[in-house]
């Protein structure tokens, strides 16, 4: 363990950046699909004197993220053919260039 780790003594966020991480988590249970800047924004009007990074920061350390899709949402079903193209896959005269794999597998590239 390094010395530095034995010495740290945290110190508690202050007053003004408790109001304003009030204030986000206010401004993201309203709008939750308002972004960084636009938060950044809403709060600047507000009277604070932050920036971007400073509402990033913030949201990054409270947990709080955009509303966006997730990876990997719907899983492929087994009894759909799966079709690939690749440099295998020539064309062939007045054929398609997608081949068939074998059921339940998928190519590897």
């Amino acid at each position: 363990m390094p010395r530095s780790g034995l010495y740290y003594k945290p110190i508690s966020p202050s007053t003004e950046e408790g109001a304003l991480r009030h204030r986000i988590d206010a401004l993201d249970t309203r709008w939750p699909f308002y972004g960084s800047r636009h938060k950044a924004a809403v709060v600047k009007r507000e009277g604070f004197l932050v920036g971007r990074a400073s509402v990033q920061t913030a949201l990054r350390e409270m947990g709080i993220e955009g509303i966006h899709r997730g990876p990997n949402l719907s899983k492929q079903a087994l009894e759909h053919k799966i079709y690939q193209m690749g440099p295998q896959c020539a064309p062939a005269v007045g054929g398609f260039p997608w081949t068939l794999v074998d059921e339940g597998k998928q190519a590897s590239a």
